[in-house]
């Protein structure tokens, strides 16, 4: 008796666990999501392989888009597919 009452209050706990792990990364999706559809000026220079200065003249030029938030400059993963498909060079001509 006192064993199974001792089981079911650890079932319980467990259960509890588990509602927060589930609820924790449900977060993290939703963050990793987020974060994966901007882009900062270090990142987008990895991906074009080209200095921040290039990049200031592109969004000084309106060639690519972005966002401000008080001093920090974001792109949104859309805009930095745009601006190199555009930028595409086709060899046949």
């Amino acid at each position: 008796m006192f064993i199974e009452s001792r089981l079911d209050c650890f079932n319980e706990r467990l259960s509890g666990i588990e509602k927060k792990l589930d609820e924790i990364s449900q977060r993290f999706r939703e963050y990793n999501t987020f974060s994966k559809k901007w882009l900062t000026t270090k990142e987008v220079c990895q991906v074009m392989k080209c200095s921040p200065r290039f990049l200031q003249n592109q969004r000084d030029t309106g060639k690519i888009g972005f966002s401000r938030m008080s001093r920090k400059i974001l792109y949104s993963l859309e805009d930095v597919e745009k601006a190199i498909n555009d930028n595409k060079v086709n060899n046949a001509e």
